[in-house]
């Protein structure tokens, strides 16, 4: 009984500190629901296409992790925790220092405009699946754009750079957000 007990809390801890790309999903429900509301298109994938949209600008955090980000002091700190199997404190620092990781290359204003441009391009040409894909994906920027200005009391620098330009970013944080992080 009380393993079972564990596991539950255990998973809901997990629910608890992702709720960040819960969100996400939500708002990928959201706007398959306002299409077919509003514009009275529907397909019978249009809501797993959304999610998926509404998911797909986070796999940039992967491919941070594993490619152009490896030797970064964020990266350096995430396989720590792996290693060590610190599941919790990685769950913990995943969702409080994702916000402070400003060499995200994709997740910058230029690329909502560029997606607006393209969602607005397959809505014309009624390519519904591809408008619902980056429909989706132009909304979760904008959630995180609002998420920062909620959590930072401001923009990430990354939201204004162009590229593959290279921000600073003081390896430091990344410490102190390990040393704020409860360990139970």
């Amino acid at each position: 009984m009380k393993n079972t007990m564990t596991k539950i809390r255990g998973i809901g801890y997990l629910f608890w500190h992702t709720r960040h790309m819960l969100y996400h999903l939500l708002l990928g429900t959201v706007w398959v629901w306002m299409v077919k509301d509003q514009l009275g298109i529907y397909g019978p994938n249009f809501l797993f296409i959304s999610l998926l949209g509404s998911i797909f600008p986070d796999f940039e955090h992967l491919l941070f992790f594993f490619t152009y980000g490896q030797r970064d002091a964020y990266t350096k700190q995430i396989k720590g925790y792996i290693s060590h199997g610190d599941w919790r404190v990685l769950i913990r620092f995943i969702e409080q220092g994702h916000k402070y990781n400003t060499k995200l290359r994709y997740h910058n204003i230029y690329a909502i405009f560029g997606l607006t441009g393209i969602t607005t391009l397959l809505f014309a040409t009624h390519a519904y699946s591809g408008f619902i894909f980056t429909g989706a994906m132009v909304i979760h920027y904008l959630f995180d754009i609002l998420d920062d200005l909620a959590s930072l009391g401001r923009l990430n620098k990354n939201w204004f750079r162009w590229g593959t330009g290279k921000l600073k970013s003081d390896a430091s944080i990344w410490k102190y957000l390990d040393k704020t992080i409860p360990r139970r």
